[in-house]
């Protein structure tokens, strides 16, 4: 089953407490054993940032960080997707 389980305001905290709230959800998830597979947010500045604070997996072709390492499960890829709503308008 798929669910959104957090949703930040990009609007109120720095991109560094964004990125660091993040992974505090994905860890509690993780270590409840419930897989987390994608970060999926909009193309607001604040998101591409904290999108930008991930480290592009070494199997990753292209400059663009779309799929990284997660950090409690390592031999499982993150994908970051960025704003699909405006991919599937285009």
């Amino acid at each position: 089953m798929e669910s959104v389980v957090a949703i930040y305001p990009c609007s109120g905290p720095t991109n560094e407490v964004q990125y660091d709230q993040t992974w505090v959800v994905v860890g509690a998830l993780e270590l409840n054993d419930i897989w987390v597979l994608t970060f999926v947010c909009d193309g607001c500045s604040a998101n591409v940032s904290m999108y930008q604070k991930h480290s592009p997996r070494e199997d990753q072709e292209s400059e663009n960080v779309y799929i990284t390492t997660n950090l409690y499960a390592p031999h499982r890829p993150l994908y970051l997707i960025n704003d699909p709503l405006h991919l599937l308008k285009t």
